[in-house]
């Protein structure tokens, strides 16, 4: 059945008030989803850069402040042995010992020494040929070939990081050296690591104040990891290990740290707490020190303004609703009223015969028009009777 024509035979007020009201329905409805369409996206497209930046500005942080310390300590070890070198060249040059001897001991003191796990010092002349080196193979070879080292030549003193792949190696690692040059013997100090080897010089403090501070939301925060699943900065969490600590899964940890870089969406609940809520988090992953930096954040705290515009929409729609029906009854009675009126005129005459008696005109409208109208009609209807009246009584 047609739902129209079950309206149709509705009196006009209700006719006025269903399709005003339905209108009403479909056009709050649609500008509420778009709205909160719109509302949404930006608030979670601003959320996610927030989190994406925080994500980056970390990692940049935390590689600055290890590459720094990875260059002072370079460095001071590099300064200390050209002391060494010059002390020796000065006695050599006073005549206290021979050049010869000279060299030998500063030798033997520059290759007895380690730097980190596998790092060294080593010697270079200025074009680039190995003088002494803690493998004894190497000696003599000329590497001016690599790119590194012709940096080594044109900069003389300075800090260098390259991709460095030994023999044996599966593939290049990160290399950073500092080279002083002492120009009488023509020598290039290099002091050189693998820069992950460094991380147990870098003070976690420095940054971890900076990193603590940063929140999203009310308690979104960020924190840093190793992908052993050792928490290294966190709010909460920092020094223990999500794989074995039985308070976690460690199934997310597994998959970001699998990933390495990008976003996820999981459930957390946080020790003290007691339920879980879904949580997004951006990554990215430092690989010359297995590092993951995260940022992130509870999607109950992100979407809140929408659930305020939700609320906000509702209101708003119950508002209309209860000054828009007043409205339509107040509208409706203004066409009803005077269509009332006429029918009970229609009904007096067809009751009682006909009379002379006209409908007074509220308004100049349609409805006043149809008043006027039955006026005529009345008056036209009353001259009839009285001219028909005259002829039957002649």
């Amino acid at each position: 059945m047609n739902p129209f024509d079950l309206i149709k035979n509705f009196p006009i007020r209700y006719k006025l008030l269903f399709i005003y009201s339905s209108c009403f329905f479909v056009i709050m409805t649609l500008s509420s989803l778009i709205i909160f369409s719109i509302v949404k996206q930006n608030v979670q497209a601003n959320i996610e850069s927030e989190l994406k930046n925080s994500t980056t500005a970390i990692h940049n942080t935390i590689k600055t402040a290890v590459s720094v310390s990875i260059k002072n300590r370079l460095r001071g070890v590099a300064e200390k042995n050209y002391e060494i070198i010059q002390r020796l060249y000065d006695h050599a040059h006073q005549g206290e010992i021979s050049e010869t001897e000279a060299k030998n001991r500063a030798t033997d003191i520059i290759l007895s020494q380690s730097i980190g796990i596998s790092g060294y010092i080593c010697i270079l002349d200025g074009h680039g040929r190995v003088l002494k080196h803690p493998k004894k193979s190497l000696e003599g070879l000329d590497i001016s070939d690599h790119r590194f080292v012709q940096e080594m030549i044109a900069i003389k003193n300075g800090y260098i990081e390259y991709e460095w792949q030994n023999p044996g190696d599966a593939y290049p690692r990160p290399k950073a050296l500092y080279l002083t040059y002492f120009k009488p013997w023509n020598w290039m100090i290099t002091v050189s690591s693998y820069r992950k080897e460094f991380l147990k010089l870098v003070d976690i403090d420095d940054f971890k104040e900076g990193i603590l501070n940063l929140k999203f939301g009310k308690t979104g925060y960020s924190y840093v990891m190793d992908t052993k699943g050792n928490v290294i900065i966190h709010p909460e969490l920092t020094g223990i290990n999500v794989f074995t600590d039985k308070r976690f899964s460690g199934q997310f940890f597994r998959e970001m740290l699998d990933k390495k870089n990008g976003k996820l969406e999981y459930a957390w609940k946080n020790p003290g707490e007691t339920r879980y809520r879904e949580k997004l988090v951006f990554f990215n992953y430092i690989p010359e020190y297995d590092w993951v930096v995260a940022s992130s954040s509870y999607l109950d705290e992100i979407r809140s303004p929408l659930y305020a515009i939700k609320q906000i929409i509702i209101l708003v729609g119950m508002a209309a609703l209860v000054i828009f029906i007043p409205i339509t009854v107040f509208l409706s009675d203004t066409i009803t009223k005077p269509l009332h009126s006429l029918m009970e005129k229609f009904k007096e005459d067809i009751a009682g015969g006909f009379s002379n008696r006209s409908v007074e005109m509220e308004s100049s409208d349609e409805v006043g028009q149809l008043a006027f109208y039955y006026n005529s009609f009345m008056d036209r209807l009353a001259t009839y009777d009285r001219e028909l009246l005259s002829e039957i009584s002649e």
